[in-house]
């Protein structure tokens, strides 16, 4: 290189050095920038994900009754959580997440839960309610066998029982009701709160209808043991000697069952998917024309059936005897007693409830059975309980 040139590159490489500092220098000075604003990003992320678990978790706590943490860690955020009751059963939750920082992020949530009750009826006017993750004693003013239970909800609810007892509950308390009859009642079923039915000994039929119990013509002298149906205008009874009734909305007429075996409980998802269960393991089903034999795989007694759907339903009955019908076939599932049972019911395949003698009440959470402690060693009859048990309603949800 000649020396001209070499003196002219000098200036020309000072040049650049000098444009590249201009532009390298605001690019650190964004990148640098960048980064804070992505560390304080991450942070505002974590900290939302922290107060979301914390709402969730209280969630969880308080549908089972459970008494929370008010303050815990999470991703280096810390946690508080606070439950307001507000009455009406609406719940004001509050999270808080603090970052390291001392940053905050705050959800503020109102729900509502349906922590309805569940009741079981059975022996020397025993009725027990199931609140709050505890089974306890109510006061029902008799000592008459109570044999079955339902309600249009948790705070207008009916048992039956023996000399004509009908009694109702209004949420709070038991009261006896006037009910026309002496004859020994076995099981009640509505459609709403004034339109109920209960049947019982020697074929006795009794409506409600809001205001007072009237009998009914069946038409047969005959037991009847259970009453379900699915309006005002489609109930099924059956009962003793494989008897079944019909009523159409203004009479009822009895149906052919092919079974002189005892029917001892009636259920079905729909009006063409009806189960009857009965003596020696008999199961028959109706799908809108005709009733017809299931395989139910048992000789023993059967007592309850119920069900979510024509695919999902039990049957349960002597010596422990649980059976579950997948829209196939029934097969035995393991109960771990041979206490016998009485009723079965639920609100969802993974939320199922059994009663039998011996104060006994098992649990099904959809994958084992289990038992459940009722204090008492009375014989229990029947079960049931408002299917909006354990439904859960967020009502507002804000971030601050």
């Amino acid at each position: 290189m000649m020396n001209s040139e070499k003196g002219q590159a000098l200036p020309l490489a000072l040049l650049a050095l000098a444009i590249g500092m201009l532009i390298v220098t605001p690019f650190l000075g964004h990148a640098d920038s960048s980064l804070t604003g992505s560390r304080i990003y991450n942070q505002e992320i974590s900290e939302q994900y922290a107060a979301d678990a914390g709402v969730e978790y209280a969630i969880w706590q308080l549908i089972n009754n459970q008494t929370i943490v008010p303050e815990f860690t999470l991703n280096s955020n810390t946690v508080k959580v606070t439950i307001e009751d507000e009455g009406g059963q609406i719940y004001q939750i509050t999270a808080i997440a603090t970052g390291t920082d001392d940053s905050s992020t705050i959800i503020e949530s109102r729900v509502s839960y349906q922590s309805s009750n569940i009741f079981t009826v059975g022996n020397n006017g025993t009725i027990l309610c199931y609140h709050a993750n505890v089974w306890s004693l109510m006061l029902s003013g008799t000592t008459q066998q109570l044999m079955s239970v339902w309600g249009s909800s948790d705070s207008d609810v009916f048992a039956v029982g023996n000399s004509g007892t009908i009694l109702h509950c209004d949420g709070t308390a038991w009261s006896k009701m006037t009910s026309g009859t002496t004859t020994a009642l076995q099981s009640v079923w509505g459609s709403s709160s004034n339109d109920v039915f209960a049947v019982g000994n020697s074929g006795a039929i009794s409506h409600y209808d809001g205001t007072t119990w009237s009998k009914m013509t069946s038409g047969t002298t005959t037991a009847l043991q259970s009453v379900w149906g699915t309006a005002s205008n489609d109930v099924f009874a059956v009962g003793n000697s494989g008897t079944i009734l019909h009523y159409n909305g203004t009479a009822w007429s009895k149906m052919t069952s092919g079974t002189t075996n005892a029917l001892q409980s009636v259920w079905g998802s729909a009006d063409s998917d009806v189960f009857a269960v009965g003596n020696s393991g008999t199961i028959l089903h109706y799908g809108s024309t005709a009733w017809s034999k299931m395989t139910s795989g048992t000789t023993r007694n059967l007592y309850g059936v119920w069900g979510t759907s024509s695919s999902d339903a039990f049957v349960v009955g002597n010596s422990g005897a649980i059976f579950h019908y997948n829209g196939i076939v029934w097969s035995p599932m393991t109960s771990g007693t041979a206490i016998n049972f009485n009723s079965v019911w639920g609100t969802a395949s993974s939320d199922v409830f059994v009663v039998g003698n011996s104060g006994a009440i098992f649990y099904y959470n959809g994958t084992i059975w289990s038992p459940m402690n009722s204090g008492i060693a009375r014989n229990l009859q029947g079960i049931w309980g408002s299917s909006d048990r354990g439904k859960l309603k967020i009502l507002t949800y804000n971030i601050q």
